[in-house]
This record gives structure tokens, sequence and C-alpha cells, in this order.
């Protein structure tokens, strides 16, 4: 095999990745606005409306129920807010991993730049050689 076919299979082959790379992206970012809304459900259905709730009748506590009842309330808060917070990390966690793609996307897209700049080289060379 020829350079010059070597640097087009090796062109071909970051192109393949990158496309890969791509769709990898476009899976993830489709699942993190999926788990997003999932997680502004929960806020906005869940959690605010049950810690604003208040359990208690005027203000006052009427006895060994309610109090049990807001201990009940104070922890399911407390739970929903832990599983929000390990939720904000997954999304943390795929924007980084997002970000790591799109870093190796670049690198693919400058080594195909090398590639070309070798292929251009060495089609100057070979113009060279023939005009002698």
């Amino acid at each position: 095999m020829s350079r010059e076919s070597d640097i087009h299979s090796e062109i071909h082959h970051l192109k393949d990745k990158i496309r890969g790379y791509e769709n990898e992206i476009n899976d993830l970012e489709n699942k993190s606005r999926l788990i997003e809304g999932w997680q502004r459900n929960i806020q906005e259905g869940a959690y605010e409306p049950e810690k604003a709730y208040d359990m208690t009748y005027g203000g006052n506590f009427a006895g060994e129920l309610e109090i049990k009842a807001e201990e009940y309330r104070t922890q399911l808060c407390q739970n929903i807010e832990i599983g929000q917070n390990g939720t904000s990390q997954l999304l943390s966690d795929i924007r980084r991993i997002i970000e790591t793609i799109r870093e190796r996307i670049e690198e693919c897209w400058s080594r195909i730049s090398d590639l070309e700049d070798e292929l251009d080289a060495l089609a100057e060379n070979n113009s060279h050689n023939n005009e002698e």
C-alpha cells in the first residue's frame, strides 16, 4: 500500500470515529434532557409542594399524630433532596463526558488536518518529480 492510500484510509477511519462520537454526544444530550425533565417534575411536583405544606392546623401542633406526620414530611423532603443532588451530579458528569468527547473530536479533526497537509506535500513532490 502506498503512503497516500494509508493516509486516505486513516482519514476515513477518523471520520467514522467522529460520526460515532457525534452519535454518542447526541444520545447523551437526549438522555440528559430527559433526566432534567424528570428532575424538574420532581422538584416542582413533589419537593417544593411537600416542603411548603404546613401539616399543623393554624400553625399549632394538635398532638402526636401531627408531630409524626411532620417528621415523615421532613424525612421525605430530605430524601428527595438527596436524590435531586445525585441527579444533579449525574447531569454534571454527563456534561463532562460530552466535553471529553468533543475534545476527542477536535483531536481527530486536528489529525485529519495533519494528514491532509501530508497528502498535499506528497502531491506536490509527485508533481515536481513528474516535471523532471
